[in-house]
Protein backbone atom coordinates (compact mmCIF):
# COMPACT_ATOMS: atom_id res chain seq x y z
CA UNK A 1 0.00 0.00 0.00
CA UNK A 2 1.47 3.74 -1.21
CA UNK A 3 1.47 6.32 1.79
CA UNK A 4 -0.11 8.92 0.55
CA UNK A 5 1.91 12.00 -0.31
CA UNK A 6 1.31 15.18 2.09
CA UNK A 7 0.69 18.56 0.90
CA UNK A 8 3.83 20.84 -0.22
CA UNK A 9 4.33 23.29 2.66
CA UNK A 10 4.50 26.80 0.94
CA UNK A 11 5.43 30.28 2.69
CA UNK A 12 3.96 32.49 0.81
CA UNK A 13 5.54 36.30 1.93
CA UNK A 14 4.39 39.56 0.54
CA UNK A 15 2.15 42.32 1.46
CA UNK A 16 -1.24 40.90 2.41
CA UNK A 17 -4.43 42.57 3.23
CA UNK A 18 -5.45 42.96 6.59
CA UNK A 19 -9.14 43.47 4.91
CA UNK A 20 -9.58 40.96 1.39
CA UNK A 21 -11.92 44.05 0.52
CA UNK A 22 -9.97 46.63 0.88
CA UNK A 23 -6.73 46.25 -1.20
CA UNK A 24 -3.71 48.56 -0.95
CA UNK A 25 -1.60 48.10 -4.00
CA UNK A 26 -0.60 45.92 -7.22
CA UNK A 27 1.84 44.06 -5.69
CA UNK A 28 -0.98 43.49 -2.39
CA UNK A 29 -3.30 42.31 -5.05
CA UNK A 30 -0.82 39.87 -6.56
CA UNK A 31 -0.34 38.11 -3.11
CA UNK A 32 -3.94 38.21 -2.46
CA UNK A 33 -5.21 36.83 -5.49
CA UNK A 34 -2.19 33.78 -5.47
CA UNK A 35 -3.03 33.14 -1.64
CA UNK A 36 -6.93 32.70 -2.53
CA UNK A 37 -6.07 30.68 -5.62
CA UNK A 38 -3.39 28.23 -3.65
CA UNK A 39 -5.42 27.93 -0.76
CA UNK A 40 -8.06 26.19 -2.88
CA UNK A 41 -5.48 23.40 -3.91
CA UNK A 42 -5.82 19.98 -1.51
CA UNK A 43 -2.60 19.54 -2.66
CA UNK A 44 -0.71 22.60 -0.88
CA UNK A 45 -0.74 23.70 2.71
CA UNK A 46 -0.22 27.59 2.31
CA UNK A 47 1.56 29.93 4.91
CA UNK A 48 1.34 33.46 4.14
CA UNK A 49 3.58 35.73 6.19
CA UNK A 50 3.01 39.58 6.10
CA UNK A 51 4.26 42.54 7.76
CA UNK A 52 1.07 44.99 9.51
CA UNK A 53 1.76 48.18 11.19
CA UNK A 54 0.60 48.54 14.50
CA UNK A 55 1.64 45.23 16.13
CA UNK A 56 3.82 44.48 18.74
CA UNK A 57 4.18 41.06 17.95
CA UNK A 58 3.45 38.49 15.60
CA UNK A 59 -0.47 37.43 15.07
CA UNK A 60 -1.15 34.44 13.95
CA UNK A 61 -4.49 33.53 12.38
CA UNK A 62 -5.79 29.91 11.26
CA UNK A 63 -8.50 29.51 8.65
CA UNK A 64 -9.50 26.49 7.22
CA UNK A 65 -7.38 26.77 3.87
CA UNK A 66 -4.31 28.85 4.79
CA UNK A 67 -2.26 30.00 8.13
CA UNK A 68 -1.81 33.65 8.65
CA UNK A 69 1.27 35.51 10.32
CA UNK A 70 0.96 39.05 10.58
CA UNK A 71 4.33 40.44 11.96
CA UNK A 72 5.25 43.70 13.31
CA UNK A 73 6.37 46.40 11.08
CA UNK A 74 9.66 47.97 12.98
CA UNK A 75 10.60 51.49 12.90
CA UNK A 76 13.63 52.89 10.89
CA UNK A 77 13.46 49.69 9.23
CA UNK A 78 15.30 50.99 5.91
CA UNK A 79 17.80 52.38 8.07
CA UNK A 80 18.97 49.05 9.55
CA UNK A 81 18.12 47.49 5.94
CA UNK A 82 15.03 45.69 8.20
CA UNK A 83 17.78 43.05 10.17
CA UNK A 84 15.07 42.66 12.86
CA UNK A 85 12.24 41.91 10.36
CA UNK A 86 13.98 39.64 8.24
CA UNK A 87 15.15 37.74 11.86
CA UNK A 88 11.63 37.92 12.77
CA UNK A 89 10.65 36.33 9.48
CA UNK A 90 13.32 33.63 9.26
CA UNK A 91 12.50 32.09 13.07
CA UNK A 92 8.65 31.55 11.46
CA UNK A 93 10.42 29.92 8.62
CA UNK A 94 12.21 27.83 10.76
CA UNK A 95 9.12 26.73 12.78
CA UNK A 96 7.21 26.09 9.62
CA UNK A 97 10.14 24.22 7.41
CA UNK A 98 8.58 24.80 4.13
CA UNK A 99 9.03 23.09 0.92
CA UNK A 100 9.65 26.13 -0.50
CA UNK A 101 9.64 30.02 0.15
CA UNK A 102 8.10 32.87 -2.26
CA UNK A 103 8.61 36.12 -1.55
CA UNK A 104 7.78 39.06 -3.43
CA UNK A 105 9.59 42.36 -3.94
CA UNK A 106 13.31 42.92 -3.80
CA UNK A 107 12.95 44.14 -0.03
CA UNK A 108 12.32 42.44 3.21
CA UNK A 109 10.56 39.63 2.27
CA UNK A 110 12.89 39.06 0.00
CA UNK A 111 15.89 39.40 2.15
CA UNK A 112 14.23 36.94 4.56
CA UNK A 113 13.86 34.43 1.51
CA UNK A 114 17.19 34.26 0.20
CA UNK A 115 19.11 33.94 3.39
CA UNK A 116 16.94 31.22 4.98
CA UNK A 117 18.10 27.83 4.75
CA UNK A 118 15.00 26.67 2.27
CA UNK A 119 14.38 26.30 -1.41
CA UNK A 120 13.47 29.92 -2.45
CA UNK A 121 12.61 32.04 -5.40
CA UNK A 122 11.54 35.71 -5.54
CA UNK A 123 8.95 37.36 -7.32
CA UNK A 124 10.42 40.75 -8.61
CA UNK A 125 7.31 43.63 -8.69
CA UNK A 126 9.30 46.81 -9.74
CA UNK A 127 12.47 48.74 -10.83
CA UNK A 128 13.58 49.98 -7.15
CA UNK A 129 16.31 51.72 -8.69
CA UNK A 130 14.23 53.30 -11.19
CA UNK A 131 11.98 54.82 -9.22
CA UNK A 132 14.58 56.11 -6.70
CA UNK A 133 15.02 58.22 -9.72
CA UNK A 134 11.96 60.28 -9.62
CA UNK A 135 11.25 60.30 -6.08
CA UNK A 136 10.21 63.96 -4.83
CA UNK A 137 11.99 65.09 -1.56
CA UNK A 138 15.57 64.45 0.12
CA UNK A 139 13.48 62.56 2.34
CA UNK A 140 12.18 60.37 -0.28
CA UNK A 141 14.99 60.00 -2.12
CA UNK A 142 17.08 58.94 0.73
CA UNK A 143 14.75 56.04 1.51
CA UNK A 144 14.83 54.91 -2.50
CA UNK A 145 17.93 54.72 -2.38
CA UNK A 146 18.56 52.52 0.62
CA UNK A 147 15.76 50.76 -0.75
CA UNK A 148 17.92 50.63 -3.75
CA UNK A 149 20.91 49.08 -2.40
CA UNK A 150 18.96 46.51 -0.84
CA UNK A 151 17.78 45.52 -3.92
CA UNK A 152 21.03 44.83 -5.53
CA UNK A 153 22.12 43.18 -2.21
CA UNK A 154 18.97 41.03 -2.61
CA UNK A 155 19.49 40.15 -6.40
CA UNK A 156 22.78 39.26 -5.96
CA UNK A 157 22.11 36.55 -3.53
CA UNK A 158 18.94 34.92 -4.85
CA UNK A 159 19.43 31.94 -7.22
CA UNK A 160 15.67 32.12 -8.71
CA UNK A 161 13.59 35.10 -9.30
CA UNK A 162 10.07 34.87 -10.92
CA UNK A 163 10.11 37.72 -13.99
CA UNK A 164 6.44 39.43 -14.35
CA UNK A 165 7.59 41.06 -17.42
CA UNK A 166 10.52 40.70 -20.22
CA UNK A 167 11.09 44.76 -18.65
CA UNK A 168 12.48 42.89 -15.27
CA UNK A 169 14.81 40.77 -17.65
CA UNK A 170 16.18 43.74 -19.60
CA UNK A 171 17.17 45.59 -16.25
CA UNK A 172 18.04 42.75 -14.18
CA UNK A 173 19.38 40.39 -16.22
CA UNK A 174 23.07 41.31 -15.89
CA UNK A 175 22.68 42.43 -12.27
CA UNK A 176 22.37 38.57 -11.00
CA UNK A 177 23.03 34.89 -11.49
CA UNK A 178 19.71 34.15 -10.51
CA UNK A 179 17.68 31.24 -12.95
CA UNK A 180 14.72 33.45 -14.36
CA UNK A 181 11.09 32.53 -15.03
CA UNK A 182 8.33 34.09 -16.71
CA UNK A 183 5.08 34.34 -15.00
CA UNK A 184 2.92 36.92 -15.21
CA UNK A 185 0.06 38.55 -12.53
CA UNK A 186 -2.48 36.79 -11.96
CA UNK A 187 -6.59 38.84 -12.13
CA UNK A 188 -9.32 37.66 -10.20
CA UNK A 189 -12.02 35.66 -12.09
CA UNK A 190 -14.79 38.07 -11.48
CA UNK A 191 -12.81 40.81 -13.71
CA UNK A 192 -13.39 38.06 -16.64
CA UNK A 193 -17.26 38.43 -15.96
CA UNK A 194 -17.46 41.92 -16.45
CA UNK A 195 -20.21 42.61 -19.64
CA UNK A 196 -21.22 45.47 -21.70
CA UNK A 197 -19.10 48.32 -23.04
CA UNK A 198 -19.91 51.22 -20.14
CA UNK A 199 -20.98 54.53 -20.02
CA UNK A 200 -19.64 56.73 -23.05
CA UNK A 201 -17.23 59.28 -22.00
CA UNK A 202 -16.45 57.79 -18.52
CA UNK A 203 -12.79 57.37 -17.74
CA UNK A 204 -11.23 55.23 -15.19
CA UNK A 205 -7.56 55.90 -13.82
CA UNK A 206 -6.89 53.21 -11.14
CA UNK A 207 -3.76 54.37 -8.99
CA UNK A 208 -2.50 56.23 -6.36
CA UNK A 209 -2.05 59.96 -6.79
CA UNK A 210 1.84 60.01 -6.62
CA UNK A 211 4.18 61.25 -8.89
CA UNK A 212 4.87 58.13 -10.28
CA UNK A 213 1.15 57.69 -11.45
CA UNK A 214 1.18 61.14 -12.94
CA UNK A 215 -2.33 62.11 -12.70
CA UNK A 216 -1.49 65.57 -13.56
CA UNK A 217 -0.98 64.52 -16.89
CA UNK A 218 -4.17 62.58 -16.86
CA UNK A 219 -6.18 65.73 -15.76
CA UNK A 220 -4.47 67.85 -18.62
CA UNK A 221 -5.10 65.25 -21.07
CA UNK A 222 -9.03 65.33 -19.84
CA UNK A 223 -9.50 69.26 -20.67
CA UNK A 224 -7.75 68.85 -23.72
CA UNK A 225 -10.63 65.81 -24.50
CA UNK A 226 -13.32 67.89 -23.21
CA UNK A 227 -12.87 70.67 -26.21
CA UNK A 228 -14.10 67.84 -28.18
CA UNK A 229 -16.14 65.38 -25.93
CA UNK A 230 -17.79 67.61 -23.33
CA UNK A 231 -19.31 64.98 -21.78
CA UNK A 232 -16.04 62.75 -20.89
CA UNK A 233 -15.24 62.43 -16.74
CA UNK A 234 -12.25 61.10 -15.39
CA UNK A 235 -12.50 58.77 -12.00
CA UNK A 236 -9.39 58.78 -10.11
CA UNK A 237 -9.92 55.82 -7.87
CA UNK A 238 -6.22 55.65 -5.23
CA UNK A 239 -5.54 57.23 -2.28
CA UNK A 240 -4.65 60.28 -2.00
CA UNK A 241 -2.86 59.97 1.88
CA UNK A 242 0.62 59.07 0.85
CA UNK A 243 1.62 62.31 -0.54
CA UNK A 244 -0.74 65.07 0.05
CA UNK A 245 1.00 67.56 -0.92
CA UNK A 246 1.28 66.68 -4.45
CA UNK A 247 -2.08 65.54 -4.39
CA UNK A 248 -3.48 68.94 -3.61
CA UNK A 249 -1.55 70.22 -6.25
CA UNK A 250 -3.73 67.88 -8.47
CA UNK A 251 -6.66 68.92 -7.08
CA UNK A 252 -5.55 72.34 -7.66
CA UNK A 253 -5.11 71.64 -10.64
CA UNK A 254 -8.50 70.80 -11.35
CA UNK A 255 -9.78 73.95 -10.47
CA UNK A 256 -7.90 76.16 -12.02
CA UNK A 257 -9.23 74.29 -15.40
CA UNK A 258 -12.58 74.71 -14.45
CA UNK A 259 -12.77 70.75 -14.23
CA UNK A 260 -14.60 70.21 -10.66
CA UNK A 261 -17.62 68.75 -11.88
CA UNK A 262 -15.25 66.46 -14.12
CA UNK A 263 -13.08 64.58 -12.06
CA UNK A 264 -13.93 62.47 -9.27
CA UNK A 265 -11.27 61.33 -6.19
CA UNK A 266 -12.67 58.01 -4.91
CA UNK A 267 -10.02 57.64 -2.72
CA UNK A 268 -9.24 53.52 -2.10
CA UNK A 269 -11.85 51.63 -3.21
CA UNK A 270 -12.77 48.01 -1.51
CA UNK A 271 -12.66 45.50 -4.57
CA UNK A 272 -16.59 45.35 -5.20
CA UNK A 273 -16.50 49.34 -5.64
CA UNK A 274 -13.59 48.97 -7.77
CA UNK A 275 -15.05 46.37 -10.15
CA UNK A 276 -17.94 48.83 -10.07
CA UNK A 277 -15.80 51.45 -11.46
CA UNK A 278 -14.57 48.71 -14.41
CA UNK A 279 -18.60 47.58 -15.04
CA UNK A 280 -19.09 51.24 -15.76
CA UNK A 281 -16.11 53.02 -17.18
CA UNK A 282 -15.51 52.81 -21.16
CA UNK A 283 -11.96 53.27 -21.11
CA UNK A 284 -9.11 53.07 -18.50
CA UNK A 285 -6.04 55.61 -18.78
CA UNK A 286 -2.64 55.39 -17.31
CA UNK A 287 0.02 58.16 -17.27
CA UNK A 288 2.56 56.81 -15.02
CA UNK A 289 5.83 57.84 -15.76
CA UNK A 290 7.57 54.39 -14.74
CA UNK A 291 5.84 50.77 -13.95
CA UNK A 292 7.10 47.20 -14.30
CA UNK A 293 3.98 45.40 -15.19
CA UNK A 294 0.82 47.84 -13.72
CA UNK A 295 -1.83 44.96 -12.81
CA UNK A 296 -4.35 47.80 -13.60
CA UNK A 297 -3.56 47.36 -17.11
CA UNK A 298 -4.13 43.31 -16.89
CA UNK A 299 -7.36 44.02 -14.74
CA UNK A 300 -8.58 46.26 -17.57
CA UNK A 301 -7.66 43.31 -20.75
CA UNK A 302 -9.68 40.77 -18.50
CA UNK A 303 -12.67 43.27 -18.14
CA UNK A 304 -12.57 44.33 -21.68
CA UNK A 305 -11.83 47.92 -21.26
CA UNK A 306 -9.84 49.49 -23.98
CA UNK A 307 -6.66 51.24 -22.19
CA UNK A 308 -4.30 53.92 -23.28
CA UNK A 309 -1.49 54.13 -21.52
CA UNK A 310 2.41 55.69 -21.39
CA UNK A 311 5.15 53.63 -22.83
CA UNK A 312 6.93 53.55 -19.82
CA UNK A 313 9.01 50.13 -18.52
CA UNK A 314 7.33 47.09 -18.65
CA UNK A 315 3.76 48.31 -20.15
CA UNK A 316 4.83 47.68 -23.25
CA UNK A 317 5.16 43.70 -22.72
CA UNK A 318 1.43 44.54 -21.62
CA UNK A 319 -0.20 46.13 -24.33
CA UNK A 320 0.68 45.81 -27.64
CA UNK A 321 0.02 49.32 -29.61
CA UNK A 322 -2.76 49.33 -32.16
CA UNK A 323 -3.36 45.39 -30.89
CA UNK A 324 -4.55 45.27 -27.55
CA UNK A 325 -4.28 49.00 -26.37
CA UNK A 326 -3.01 52.59 -27.29
CA UNK A 327 0.20 53.75 -26.17
CA UNK A 328 1.54 57.54 -26.23
CA UNK A 329 4.42 59.21 -25.12
CA UNK A 330 5.25 59.86 -21.00
CA UNK A 331 3.74 63.36 -19.99
CA UNK A 332 1.81 63.93 -23.31
CA UNK A 333 -1.27 65.34 -22.54
CA UNK A 334 -1.93 66.03 -26.05
CA UNK A 335 -0.90 62.63 -27.38
CA UNK A 336 -3.04 60.68 -24.84
CA UNK A 337 -6.18 63.08 -25.33
CA UNK A 338 -5.69 62.62 -28.93
CA UNK A 339 -5.71 58.62 -28.10
CA UNK A 340 -8.75 58.92 -25.75
CA UNK A 341 -10.77 60.77 -28.47
CA UNK A 342 -9.96 58.31 -31.42
CA UNK A 343 -11.44 55.48 -28.95
CA UNK A 344 -14.53 57.49 -28.15
CA UNK A 345 -15.46 57.89 -31.78
CA UNK A 346 -14.92 54.66 -32.87
CA UNK A 347 -17.04 52.21 -31.71
CA UNK A 348 -15.56 49.67 -33.82
CA UNK A 349 -12.08 50.14 -32.70
CA UNK A 350 -13.03 49.84 -28.86
CA UNK A 351 -14.79 46.66 -29.79
CA UNK A 352 -11.38 45.31 -32.12
CA UNK A 353 -8.95 46.43 -29.36
CA UNK A 354 -11.11 44.46 -26.53
CA UNK A 355 -11.63 41.55 -28.54
CA UNK A 356 -7.93 41.20 -29.06
CA UNK A 357 -7.01 42.29 -24.95
CA UNK A 358 -9.33 40.08 -23.10
CA UNK A 359 -8.34 36.92 -25.53
CA UNK A 360 -4.49 37.32 -24.33
CA UNK A 361 -5.76 38.04 -20.99
CA UNK A 362 -7.30 34.89 -20.87
CA UNK A 363 -4.39 32.80 -22.26
CA UNK A 364 -2.14 34.81 -19.72
CA UNK A 365 -3.78 36.41 -16.43
CA UNK A 366 -6.82 33.66 -15.41
CA UNK A 367 -5.31 32.83 -11.80
CA UNK A 368 -5.71 29.49 -12.07
CA UNK A 369 -3.42 28.96 -14.77
CA UNK A 370 -1.06 31.37 -12.85
CA UNK A 371 -1.07 29.47 -10.15
CA UNK A 372 -0.19 26.55 -12.22
CA UNK A 373 3.14 27.59 -13.87
CA UNK A 374 3.90 28.94 -10.09
CA UNK A 375 3.64 25.90 -8.99
CA UNK A 376 5.62 24.43 -11.52
CA UNK A 377 8.66 26.48 -10.67
CA UNK A 378 8.42 25.66 -7.11
CA UNK A 379 9.05 21.83 -8.23
CA UNK A 380 12.25 23.46 -10.65
CA UNK A 381 13.56 25.08 -7.39
CA UNK A 382 12.86 22.03 -5.27
CA UNK A 383 14.26 19.55 -7.73
CA UNK A 384 17.54 21.88 -8.07
CA UNK A 385 17.96 22.47 -4.51
CA UNK A 386 17.73 18.68 -3.83
CA UNK A 387 19.95 17.63 -6.15
CA UNK A 388 22.50 20.81 -5.92
CA UNK A 389 22.84 21.88 -8.67
CA UNK A 390 23.44 25.67 -9.93
CA UNK A 391 20.42 28.05 -11.01
CA UNK A 392 21.98 30.52 -13.58
CA UNK A 393 20.72 31.19 -17.12
CA UNK A 394 17.27 32.08 -17.96
CA UNK A 395 13.53 29.79 -18.12
CA UNK A 396 10.91 30.16 -20.02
Amino acid sequence: MTAERRPLRVALLGPYPRDLNRIGGGVEAVVAVLAKEMARRPDVELHVMSGLAGLRETRVEQRPDMTLYFLPRRRFARATFHWREVRDLRRLLWNIRPDVVHAHGTGVYAGAAVGAPFPSVITVHGIVYREARIAVGLKDRLGWELDALYERWVLRRARHIISISSYVEREFGGWTRARLYRVENPVPDAYFEIAGGGEPGRILFAGRVIPRKDPITAVRALALLRERFPEATLRIAGETEAEPAYAERVRTLVEELGLRDAVHFLGQLDEEAMLGEYAACSLVLLTSVQETAPVVIEQAMAAGRPVVATAVGGVDGLLTHEQTGLLVPAGDAQAAADALARLLSSPAERARLTQEARRQALERFKASAVVEQTLAVYREVMGRASTGQMSLGHHG
